[in-house]
């Protein structure tokens, strides 16, 4: 994957989406921007982000591909290299949930028995549309199925509803194997 540095990127000039500042949660760092231009959004977190290298383990997986992130254009490092966001090509915005488009969602449950990892909130506004295609974005909302059993003391909630299920059953293999 293609990396890009943080002091590289102008982030004076480009629009605020999502400004979450000093963002500490359980004393973890829930803290990140998102800002766009007219080609692509720049989502960008602290180095300390809990989420930090949740991105990195699933493209590392394979999950993430350019069928599951087809605006992926960069990730976003710093001076010591430690990834703190990625670039991503502006698509259109999503208004449907992921379960009308069938093969998508199926591709997603494919790809979660191959990697044991997981999206967590398949909902429609982390689904965007890109050259008529469905894709999703809050990338760094991946994690192993070993994490399963803190998600939800940790503030993840896993949706939709089927989804979650498939996940549940999903670790339950897991564990015995």
């Amino acid at each position: 994957m293609q990396e890009v540095y943080l002091d590289s990127i102008c982030l004076n000039n480009k629009n605020f989406v999502v400004k979450k500042e000093n963002h500490i949660v359980n004393g973890e760092n829930h803290s990140r921007s998102v800002f766009f231009d007219n080609e692509y959004f720049y989502k960008v977190w602290p180095e300390d982000y809990v989420k930090a290298s949740n991105i990195l383990s699933a493209l590392n997986s394979g999950f993430i591909d350019k069928r599951i992130a087809p605006g992926l254009e960069s990730l976003i490092v710093n001076s010591n290299k430690s990834i703190v966001g990625y670039v991503y090509k502006k698509c259109d915005i999503n208004t449907k949930d992921i379960f009308f488009y069938k093969d998508f969602y199926n591709y997603i449950i494919k790809k979660t028995r191959q990697t044991e990892f997981f999206h967590y909130d398949l909902a429609p506004s982390n689904i965007v549309i890109c050259n008529g295609e469905p894709g999703l974005i809050d990338l760094e909302s991946f994690y192993h199925i070993s994490f399963l059993p803190h998600a939800k003391k940790n503030g993840v909630t896993i949706t939709p509803e089927r989804y979650h299920d498939f996940v549940r059953e999903e670790y339950d293999k897991w564990l015995i194997k």
